[in-house]
């Protein structure tokens, strides 16, 4: 697959690493980026639940510092995951949301 050889849970482990150092600075473009990688991470090895879970905070977080961009990527990526849950409408409604 895609990581082979242990390379999964090395880029688990940078990604914890990244978001660490990020909390530890409070450099929140820092903590959302690794979030939106955990969360793709996730995504990646079908752990549709983990990913979600991962996107909702960066899109929360977006949100409450009004980070736009990031806001908008965090939906894109949720629409992604809802579409894999078989989740058609939320899916479309994120996609809409995150063209506009």
């Amino acid at each position: 697959g895609f990581y082979a050889h242990g390379a999964e849970r090395e880029a688990f482990a940078i990604a914890e690493r990244v978001y660490s150092a990020a909390l530890r600075e409070r450099d929140l473009a820092g903590v959302l980026d690794a979030v939106h990688l955990l969360g793709r991470l996730h995504y990646d090895q079908d752990r549709f639940r983990e990913a979600h879970e991962c996107f909702w905070e960066e899109m929360d977080q977006s949100l409450v510092f009004s980070v736009v961009p990031m806001f908008v990527r965090a939906v894109h990526e949720a629409s992604r995951v809802w579409s894999s849950l078989n989740d058609p409408l939320r899916a479309e409604f994120g996609y809409r949301f995150a063209l506009d």
